[in-house]
């Protein structure tokens, strides 16, 4: 996501009288001696008062603007159904009134919602909120993320929407990841100094889950449930840590220093810190591959 310039912002005419009006409509809601921590916390309020009206306005004005039918991932489609949905966003929801698409020509077939597409919305989310509520869901749990973004006034939804999103787009990010790389690869050039390429092959400790008969005990200690549960029982699991295997490629230049920023990871199922079924297709494949390395003696043990 791309930021503006800040000067081009400070000298713009509009954002001063932007900055004068938010400023007697602080002075006119929290008074001339109101002490600053009023002042503060009501001028965060007005601003994303302010920026959700215009998100939510830009939003619509971009659903309006949408032809009866379109072509959407080389389909025709065709507007299908008005409704009004609310979106999430960093500084609050954002009702809006789209329509639903469907194919032309399939009956009950089903439904996309081009604005989504267009605005770069996923699971109900902002492209801000998404980012971040995924970058707060993959650095720790998220009843501190909530709170942290409580703290820093804003309007976050609450703590299951949030965990349903994290969870949802980080689905969808782990199945359109191997479609995204093969393009991203075409980027990544080889330095003009390598000379040759390192390539390591090293088993680490990957924690998998597997099935757990009902009635059995757990094979690590667990802490007694005392409240009911309100959903479904989960499905009772073991995590035993297996051999896994870990791949690394690092170009190299004149007397073996390393060339270019990094070297190229690689971990079978997604990493040591992914959960992944014993019978991961990523998995056995890299497994097949060490197989064949140590049985013909190019794979070092790094």
């Amino acid at each position: 996501m791309q930021t503006l310039p800040e000067a081009a912002i400070v000298d713009n005419p509009l954002f001063r009288a932007l900055v004068n009006q938010v400023s007697a409509l602080s002075r006119h809601l929290s008074g001339p001696n109101a002490r600053f921590a009023n002042v503060e916390a009501g001028a965060l309020q007005i601003a994303n008062l302010a920026v959700r009206e215009h998100l939510r306005r830009d939003l619509q004005r971009r659903s309006d603007a949408l032809e009866p039918e379109l072509r959407v991932n080389e389909r025709h489609v065709r507007q299908h159904e008005e409704g009004s949905v609310t979106y999430h966003s960093l500084i609050g929801p954002l009702e809006v009134r789209r329509f639903t698409y469907r194919e032309v020509g399939v009956r009950n077939g089903p439904t996309v919602v081009p604005l989504e597409l267009v605005a770069g919305l996923v699971e109900g989310a902002t492209p801000a909120l998404g980012y971040s509520v995924t970058l707060g869901y993959a650095q720790g749990e998220l009843r501190s993320y909530l709170e942290s973004m409580e703290a820093a006034h804003r309007a976050p939804p609450s703590r299951s929407t949030l965990e349903r999103m994290a969870k949802e787009i980080g689905s969808q990010a782990q199945q359109a990841a191997p479609r995204i790389e093969k393009y991203l690869r075409q980027s990544e050039l080889v330095p003009e100094e390598a000379r040759a390429a390192s390539i390591g092959l090293d088993r680490v400790a990957t924690p998998m889950e597997e099935d757990r008969e009902e009635g059995v005990p757990p094979k690590t200690p667990r802490k007694n449930r005392t409240k009911p549960y309100v959903r479904a029982k989960p499905t009772p699991i073991d995590v035993n840590y297996r051999d896994g295997l870990r791949g690394d490629v690092q170009p190299v230049g004149r007397r073996c220093r390393g060339a270019g920023d990094s070297p190229i990871h690689c971990v079978a199922g997604g990493g040591p810190r992914r959960r992944c079924s014993p019978d991961d297709a990523g998995l056995a494949e890299c497994e097949a591959t060490a197989a064949v390395a140590e049985s013909g003696g190019g794979a070092g043990r790094g």
